[in-house]
Parts: C-alpha cells; sequence; structure tokens
C-alpha cells in the first residue's frame, strides 16, 4: 500500500520486526561499551551526553539523532603527504595527539563528556575507528558505540532531526593512552604467550589467495578473525546491523586461539577492519592493541608473510 495511513502501518510494522528479532535489553548483555537504542533515548538530554554520527555526510545532513555531530575518519587521521605518490605512505594513520584533542574539543569532547558513536548505513568500521581513537586518547571507558546504529534508532521508532547542531567547544586534558604497536613490536610478540594476533582481513587474504599490497598471506603467528564475523547480517541494506551476541562473540575468538585473559591485537589492510575486532575484545574484557600499519607498512617494508 502506498501514501495514507497504509504508508505508516507498514512502516510501523517493519520497525516491529525489526525489533522482534532482537533482544530489548538497553545495553549488549555483559558490556557498558555497546549500548542500544532504547539506552541512548535514556540518556540522549543528559547534560555530558556527546554523540558523534558516521557514515556519510549526505545522511547526516537529511538525518542523524538529534543533537549529535557528524564525524569523519578524514577528521581524525594523519594527512596524507601531498605528492600524489599514495602507494608509498600509510593510508590511515592516527594524526599528533594534540591534533586529535583540538579535533575532539571542537566536536564538544571534555573530559567528563560520554561520547556515544553512531553508525549510519552500515559504516561499521569507520565507526568502530572512532572508537578506537576516543579509547587511544584516554576516553575509552567514557565511549559508548550504539548497536544497530541509525537504523535501529529509527526502527525503535525515535525521531531524528535535519538540524545540524552548534557544538560548544570542549575542554580535553586526557591524553594518548598506550593502543598502537609499530611493526618491530608485532614482530617480536606475535607468538608470545599472554597476546593473540589476529587478521580481520577477509580468508582470502590471510589464506594468500589474494594479493594485498604485493603481499600474499598474513603476518607470521597471526589467526584469522574476519570483521564481518562479528556481525549479523553485515551486508544489509537500509535495515540495523547488530553485534553478535557475547557468548557467539567469545566462541569466535576462542576458536581463533585467543584465551580469556590475552591481550589482543589487530591488524587489517590499514587499520581500520581491525578496529572492529578490537571493539569486540574490549566488549568481552579484553585489552587491545591496535597495528595500525597493518599490512600497508607490512607490504611497503617487504616483512615476510606466510599464507594457509
Amino acid at each position: 500500500m502506498k501514501g495514507g495511513n497504509g504508508t505508516v502501518v507498514a512502516v510501523g510494522l517493519v520497525a516491529l520486526a525489526v525489533l522482534q528479532a532482537w533482544p530489548v535489553s538497553a545495553q549488549h548483555p555483559g558490556s557498558a561499551l555497546v549500548v542500544r537504542a532504547e539506552w541512548l533515548a535514556d540518556h540522549l538530554d543528559d547534560p555530558d551526553v556527546v554523540v558523534l554520527q558516521v557514515g556519510p555526510e549526505e545522511i547526516y545532513t537529511r538525518e542523524h539523532v538529534p543533537g549529535s555531530r557528524f564525524v569523519s575518519l578524514d577528521m581524525i587521521r594523519a594527512p596524507m603527504p601531498d605528492d600524489g605518490d599514495h602507494a608509498n605512505h600509510l593510508a590511515l594513520e592516527l594524526p599528533p595527539a594534540e591534533t586529535l584533542r583540538l579535533t575532539l574539543q571542537d566536536l564538544g569532547v571534555s573530559d567528563q563528556s560520554l561520547v556515544v558513536v553512531v553508525p549510519s548505513e552500515a559504516w561499521l568500521t569507520p565507526s568502530a575507528r572512532v572508537v578506537f581513537t576516543l579509547d587511544y586518547m584516554g576516553l575509552g571507558d567514557r565511549t559508548r558505540f550504539l548497536d544497530g546504529g541509525l537504523e535501529a534508532w529509527k526502527a525503535a521508532g525515535h525521531p531524528v532531526s535535519a538540524t545540524v547542531p552548534s557544538a560548544t567547544p570542549g575542554h580535553l586534558t586526557t591524553g594518548p593512552v598506550t593502543r598502537v604497536v609499530s611493526h618491530e613490536w608485532v614482530a617480536e610478540h606475535a607468538t608470545e604467550a599472554g597476546y593473540a594476533l589476529l587478521d580481520a582481513r577477509a580468508p582470502a587474504f590471510f589464506d594468500g589467495l589474494r594479493d594485498d599490497r604485493g603481499k600474499m598471506g598474513h603476518i607470521p603467528g597471526a589467526a584469522s578473525l574476519p570483521w564481518t564475523e562479528l556481525v549479523i547480517d553485515a551486508e544489509s541494506e537500509g535495515k540495523p546491523v547488530f553485534l553478535r551476541p557475547p557468548e557467539e562473540i567469545r566462541d569466535l575468538f576462542h576458536r581463533a586461539g585467543v584465551e580469556d585473559g590475552d591481550t589482543v591485537v589487530a591488524y587489517c589492510h590499514i587499520g581500520q577492519y581491525g578496529t572492529m575486532v578490537l571493539l569486540a575484545a574490549r566488549m568481552l574484557g579484553h585489552e587491545v592493541r591496535l597495528y595500525d600499519g597493518s599490512m600497508n607498512e607490512w607490504a611497503m617494508l617487504d616483512l615476510p608473510v606466510e599464507g594457509r
């Protein structure tokens, strides 16, 4: 049915079906890091809550969680050298801490802020990269990830806005914590007890069936855990994409050789997919590290790989 009340009824039925297909507890079970739409609705007007929406800017311009600010990876990464030779530069690296601090302040983030990261259009790994950056800047325990993102917010019947709010600059004094490791560190610790090195790329790259910047295979000592296995229906369009329940994620980690208490170290192509693995690891209570250079740097340095 098109138009009139039929449209409203149809949308309502779709929203109801989405919600009935997923538990509706306000927080992802077992985690303060991952929250649901009901939690955000209950806290949206709290004075310290800062909502950052990730995804296409045109989506944000059209609809966003009321009061949220737009953030993109370009805002929180080091700029590429302007020499046109992108093949010989790292594509996604953290900028200097002071640059990040000023950027976050401009977004309204302060020491006391509770920052909620909202994916839109299923931009999960860019959103996870934002979560990781906040953790790197000392705000890990004051950051939340909205499970299902903007689509879950809308499916739950909550309003959206096209009004772009003016952000009152924050006051941020927190600084970097140890979250990023070098290629030397990875080579030294990859097989050391207490650490688990995980490759977040698709299995074809891990196994050496597909080329990644001239390398066929994975970093020696790594295990495969594609980020797409951590979510339900990663390829869905226009529907909420939720994280798997904690017990399923824990089983995936165990099958990848991760033991309880291990520090999880992740890498991928350029340092984006790996942050989704780290978000899941933090949800389970693991300490985390990111090899930010990932295969981008490993290949540039022509370091050894192994296939399956």
